[in-house]
């Protein structure tokens, strides 16, 4: 199965990251500010998170949706399946940041 994953990284280390993470396997590598967007597999998150010097951690992206409001991002979050991903008796923690965000709580 093919899975989006994003790896942050400071600014202006973006390009050594790309190249790193594409020489672990990475596929459709892309540079945005702050990290790299990629994809593949369940072994590559494994082993970019053991091998990557240069990322911070590496995210998995559930999902991708345009949103307006707080409840939009509610319904979204609400949307997953996260049984999939987390056994019932599993706690997980949320950290949210955001720079000039147009909403008002997250």
């Amino acid at each position: 199965m093919t899975l989006s994953f994003f790896a942050p990284t400071s600014r202006g280390l973006e390009p050594i990251l790309a190249n790193e993470l594409t020489h672990l396997g990475a596929q459709s590598v892309s540079e945005v500010p702050g990290g790299v967007r990629f994809t593949g597999n369940n072994d590559l998150v494994y082993l970019a998170n053991l091998h990557s010097r240069i990322a911070t951690r590496i995210l998995i992206q559930l999902d991708e949706q345009q949103y307006e409001t707080e409840s939009d991002i509610y319904q979204i979050a609400y949307d997953i399946d996260w049984y999939s991903w987390f056994d019932p008796e599993c706690t997980i923690k949320v950290s949210v940041s955001a720079i000039r965000c147009p909403l008002r709580s997250l």
